[in-house]
């Protein structure tokens, strides 16, 4: 069985917040990415300790209108693309 991954912030990543409440962080690479409310709260709650699955489920309990499914779905998908970026990784895996 798998074991499921736990994302953390990369080392030193820089977040940033503007004056009009978005949340932006600098890619490894020097892109710098405009967060979603929920990207920022997964950015912000990635600290390691939690899986993907309980990421969604703290999102989903502090969410209306969405179900717990979409915001797993949802987290699924922003931690993929954040992985990608290299704005997160596995605490698992990292060094």
């Amino acid at each position: 069985m798998a074991r499921p991954l736990r994302p953390r912030r990369a080392r030193d990543l820089p977040i940033r917040e503007l004056p009009d409440g978005e949340t932006v962080v600098l890619s490894p690479s020097g892109a710098a990415l405009v967060l979603n409310g929920t990207a920022s709260v997964v950015v912000y709650l990635a600290d390691g300790q939690r899986t993907v699955e309980q990421l969604a489920d703290e999102i989903a309990a502090n969410t209306s209108g969405a179900t717990r499914e979409q915001v797993l779905a949802d987290v699924e998908r922003i931690v993929g693309e954040l992985t990608e970026a290299g704005c997160l990784e596995d605490a698992g895996r990292a060094g």
